[in-house]
């Protein structure tokens, strides 16, 4: 008698890997994201400071 599926261990075993690939997925892509944070801050910053800028030529 054969029979055809999977056992709950396969299954466990093959969640388990995908899950260790997926963290190590996630891994490589976090340095990205805090330069791209990073690049955002640097830009609202400069942003707000040609806003004083103007706002002091205009009240000057």
């Amino acid at each position: 008698m054969r029979r055809y599926g999977f056992t709950l261990i396969e299954l466990l075993v093959v969640i388990a890997i995908i899950a260790i690939l997926a963290a190590i997925l996630f891994s490589r892509f976090q340095p990205s994201k805090r330069e791209s944070a990073s690049v955002s801050m640097r830009q609202q910053c400069s942003q707000h400071c040609y806003g004083l800028r103007a706002i002091h030529l205009g009240l000057g």
